[in-house]
């Protein structure tokens, strides 16, 4: 209890608005209710009024997500809302007595401002030391695959080849094969899934080799496009978490992670019930996204290139927008080695720009962000879109209200019906695939979009 206690702390302390949420929750009459992000600001307001009166609510969701990412608060949906409650009352039991928490509440709150602690968010996990690779996950999304304990766990990664998508499975086979080592749970098995089939044979298939149980832990990871299949995907996912958790135990628990690439991302995201499958304590949803320029410099830090990594790690984000396949490949051709200033290799990046810009290199980057090879009307809607930002005074590339509104009128008529019809659903797939951002400046539907994705879409176009 000690352990889970400590952890629980640790989980906490990565971020002080987690703390003030959680305590403050527990102050309320009734803890382990559902609620919706509007009362959630409140309940932060009235405890800690400098942060959270400055929060808008792509902040604050963010915040929740990160609390749902670490096992903190499950996120649920009912009547077309979305809702967060605590994971479990087990929880409370791990808070301490009523005067402790008061007196945390006090302590923090009486500061006036965040008080963070290193971000799991911005570090990447080295896979490959001799070649230089990091993994797409971050650690934080590394402990979302460990930190579940269920029997038979589903793990759904969306994102595409320019965020990582492709090197998804050498880092969980590289992390599932090293659990074997005492450190966090006995040796993992790896069940091959080769070709492509239906539903029904793709769930024999896993059910079989399920079905031995030979107390050992199994995962495969499978392409969401592999699995013949035109129905709902929350249908699909449904049935998987169904009868392949009827096959698994504690002694032999599996994990299937599906990799839904930008197509499958677009046919998830219009899915009615999607929220409905996240919420379930068996499904875990992942969405890869692009590198910070700290967690750039983390990783000239895990290869012992400290010095200049901060302002390296900020040049290399200017360059790549942080997609992982730019950054990933950069390391890899740069190799960092100790005592190496991290600025000197700052040209292999420089080098990896021009080459993808140049001759054919802007189709299978425009490919790799998702804006090839979809759905012909989602690529014709996003493209025009993307092709109506502004620029702001600080040199930022937004998106507005009036560049969808606008793309509207430049759009065929099935174009621009879908924009019409699936507005949310289209600004959602944006966010998935990371081309844009929100911006956190209370201009409600504003977003920023990577640079690197109009750097791309201008060399196709001359």
């Amino acid at each position: 209890m000690d352990d889970i206690r400590n952890r629980f702390d640790w989980t906490l302390d990565l971020d002080d608005r987690y703390k003030v949420l959680t305590y403050a929750l527990v102050r309320t009459p009734d803890p382990t209710a559902p609620r919706r992000e509007s009362e959630f600001m409140a309940i932060g307001a009235e405890w800690w009024k400098a942060v959270f009166d400055d929060m808008d609510t792509q902040g604050l969701r963010a915040v929740l997500d990160e609390m749902v990412g670490l096992g903190v608060l499950l996120r649920e949906h009912e009547d077309s809302v979305r809702t967060y409650r605590l994971r479990s009352p087990n929880l409370l039991r791990l808070l301490g007595p009523q005067e402790a928490i008061d007196g945390e509440l006090l302590r923090i709150t009486e500061r006036g401002r965040v008080s963070r602690r290193p971000n799991p968010r911005n570090f990447h996990p080295v896979v490959d030391r001799k070649t230089v690779a990091f993994g797409p996950l971050t650690n934080e999304q590394v402990g979302q695959v460990y930190g579940q304990r269920r029997p038979f766990q589903l793990t759904l990664v969306t994102g595409s080849e320019a965020l990582g998508l492709d090197a998804v499975e050498r880092q969980l086979d590289k992390l599932l094969g090293e659990s074997g080592d005492g450190a966090r749970d006995k040796a993992w098995r790896k069940v091959q899934h080769t070709g492509a089939a239906d539903a029904d044979g793709f769930v024999k298939k896993l059910r079989d080799s399920l079905k031995a149980r030979r107390r050992t832990h199994r995962y495969a990871v499978v392409r969401l496009g592999e699995i013949r299949y035109e129905g709902k995907l929350s249908t699909l996912f449904d049935r998987l978490v169904r009868e392949l958790g009827q096959t698994c135990t504690n002694e032999s628990k599996a994990h299937l992670v599906i990799l839904l690439d930008p197509h499958d991302s677009w046919r998830w995201l219009k899915d009615r019930n999607r929220e409905h499958v996240l919420s379930q304590s068996r499904v875990t949803g992942i969405e890869l996204r692009r590198w910070s320029d700290g967690a750039i410099a983390n990783a000239f830090d895990s290869v012992d290139a400290r010095t200049g990594s901060q302002v390296a790690g900020e040049e290399v984000f200017r360059l790549t927008s942080g997609f992982h396949s730019l950054v990933d490949q950069g390391l890899s051709r740069a190799r960092p080695r100790s005592s190496v200033n991290a600025g000197t290799l700052i040209p292999e990046w420089e080098t990896l720009r021009g080459e993808t810009l140049a001759n054919g290199g802007p189709e299978s980057a425009l490919l790799a962000l998702g804006l090839r090879g979809s759905d012909p009307e989602l690529e014709s809607c996003v493209w025009e879109v993307l092709s109506l930002k502004e620029e702001s005074k600080n040199g930022l590339l937004v998106l507005t209200d009036t560049s969808f509104e606008l793309a509207t009128e430049q759009l065929g008529d099935a174009a621009r019906e879908l924009l019409e019809s699936h507005v949310v659903e289209i600004r959602e797939w944006i966010r998935t695939m990371d081309l844009a951002r929100p911006l956190n400046t209370g201009e409600e539907g504003s977003m920023v979009m990577a640079s690197w994705v109009d750097d791309v879409m201008l060399a196709s176009e001359g």
